[in-house]
């Protein structure tokens, strides 16, 4: 059960890096600091792979 819930949690993980990814490589830095809508699309990516790590024992 345990590790059901892991792999769940690693895959949010995965899909929140593969979108900040995805920001990274299409985004030029000017860019990605005057769109705040970027902006927090990154930070939240950031809050779910914290929100998931903390879930991970």
């Amino acid at each position: 059960m345990k590790t059901e819930k892991h792999k769940i949690y690693f895959l949010h993980i995965l899909e929140a890096i593969e979108k900040l990814e995805l920001v990274a490589n299409t985004t030029s830095k000017e860019e990605f600091l005057g769109d705040w809508l970027k902006q927090d699309a990154v930070l939240k990516n950031f809050i779910v792979i914290g929100e998931a790590i903390s879930q991970i024992d």
